[in-house]
């Protein structure tokens, strides 16, 4: 997956809570030649959270797999200028993003589907 990280500043902020994210964003957007603030649970291409998922694989059937991911922001690929094939970039809507993933090309395939868009994935502990 491409991303765009020239003229890109890094700011450790761990698991920040959303009211003092929102702080921290209206404070930095103030400071002159800031343009876009975004945040990610892990520095791009510097590793990734694992998780389980659950999917719907091809016939119907419940599947389970590790996944990488990283949990980020609704801005987040349009800050890096990420190309999405299918699909549409994170809803602004905190109720409906919370359960929006956008999954790469590598995965699509491994589970099979022809179009993941739409298609039944959550991320599961069990």
């Amino acid at each position: 997956m491409g991303f765009d990280k020239a003229q890109v500043i890094t700011v450790p902020t761990d698991y920040m809570d959303a009211n003092r994210y929102a702080f921290l964003k209206q404070e930095l957007l103030k400071v002159n030649g800031v343009a876009a603030i975004t945040q990610s649970s892990k520095l791009m291409g510097q590793g990734f959270n694992q998780n389980g998922a659950a999917f719907t694989d091809t016939v119907g059937k419940l599947g389970f797999m590790a996944m990488q991911c990283l949990s980020v922001r609704e801005n987040f690929c349009s800050f890096y200028k990420m190309k999405i094939i299918a699909g549409q970039y994170f809803s602004t809507n905190a109720e409906v993003n919370q359960n929006e993933y956008i999954i790469n090309e590598k995965k699509k395939k491994k589970i099979g589907w022809a179009n993941p868009v739409g298609q039944i994935f959550n991320f599961s502990w069990a």
